[in-house]
């Protein structure tokens, strides 16, 4: 699943997060450290879809 994002915010526990993805193996090859990169990782691991 693909996801296109505009995000203005902080996700403060997003090192939680992708903590959380790294030992279900969920956790994609991240290519940065920023907040708005583990929304889409975190929607597609928890099957959230979009309205």
């Amino acid at each position: 699943m693909r996801f296109a994002i505009a995000f203005n915010g902080e996700i403060c526990n997003h090192l939680a997060l992708r903590a959380e993805l790294q030992p279900t193996a969920a956790a994609p090859a991240w290519r940065g450290h920023s907040d708005t990169e583990t929304l889409p990782a975190d929607f597609e691991q928890w099957a959230l879809r979009p309205l």
